[in-house]
């Protein structure tokens, strides 16, 4: 993963579409110093491997009930997340977490969720990152239909887009490829929303069910402390948790992610940090908006009356 990929919000929590290794580069003079420059290797990875696809639907384990969706969602309409992305002391860029509004997809009301990421001027001079990550996630069910990402990172260029078909558990891409999925798989932006949604408790360790790059996984998410956080926006009480993903994630064996959320009912994001060869990356909030309260469905089931 590339250094400013890293920090890019949408992809925090999920895998990459390859194996990209960071390590030190030549030396750039700045005005804080010499840093060293980012070089990245890329092994692609994307290929599906014999036996990818899972097992057919007359072998599947039947599927496990979710926790309760919460009486009201912890985020609506009009959510708005604004961050600083600093490598260091020096300021890379910014990040935007928003829930744009709500849009009719596969038949159903949808939250249109976006985030974005972009390296700022001077950054962009050693490397240039404009990633974006959009889902959309039924205002019920907190399940999508719909997820959509675009990365731009110096010469790498990734375009994805993936309909969820809720009716037969199936992943489909724009070549026309279908996966098979587990009925309650999130996307790598709405499995963070839908991590919202849960309580946490120190020491309780959650399991996400997760499709992402034609693969089946379940994300863990370790709940480390509770601990107070000072950032631009203010001071929270929050929960350090950290996701963890299998072999073929982005953390495997190369560092870990704290994010860090608020203590209250909003499960709000206020500061992530991600350790990479040389030194880390953290994004922190620099000033919110909440959104409109919403009340789900309850009657609503994998996206679907």
């Amino acid at each position: 993963m590339t250094m400013l990929a890293q920090m890019t919000l949408a992809l925090l929590l999920s895998p990459g579409e390859g194996t990209l290794t960071l390590r030190p580069g030549p030396v750039a003079t700045t005005p804080w110093g010499e840093i060293p420059r980012p070089v990245v290797i890329v092994e692609d990875t994307t290929a599906s491997p014999a036996g990818a696809f899972g097992p057919s639907a007359a072998l599947a384990p039947p599927v496990a009930p979710r926790p309760p969706i919460p009486e009201v969602l912890p985020f609506g309409v009009g959510e708005h997340l604004d961050f600083s992305i600093d490598y260091g002391f020096i300021n890379a860029g910014g990040a935007t977490m928003t829930v744009r509004g709500v849009r009719r997809v596969m038949g159903r009301e949808c939250f249109d969720i976006r985030t974005e990421a972009r390296s700022n001027a001077f950054f962009s001079k050693f490397y240039r990152v404009w990633d974006r990550a959009q889902t959309f996630l039924d205002v019920d069910s907190i399940l999508p239909h719909r997820f959509e990402k675009h990365q731009r990172e110096g010469g790498y260029r990734k375009d994805v887009v993936i309909k969820f078909d809720r009716d037969d558990s199936f992943a489909r891409y724009e070549n026309g490829e279908e996966v098979i999925m587990h009925p309650h798989a999130q996307d790598e932006l709405s499995a963070f929303y839908y991590l919202r949604t849960l309580p946490l408790e120190v020491g309780r360790d959650l399991f996400i069910d997760n499709h992402t790059n034609r693969k089946n996984y379940p994300l863990k998410v370790v709940v480390h402390r509770r601990e107070e956080i000072e950032v631009e926006a203010g001071k929270f009480d929050c929960f350090a948790i950290e996701p963890v993903i299998r072999e073929g994630g982005i953390f495997t064996a190369k560092g870990t992610l704290t994010i860090w959320v608020t203590a209250d009912e909003r499960r709000m994001p206020v500061k992530m940090r991600t350790k990479i060869v040389v030194g880390s990356i953290t994004a922190s909030l620099r000033k919110y908006r909440p959104g409109r309260p919403h009340r789900p469905d309850p009657t609503v089931t994998l996206g679907r009356r």
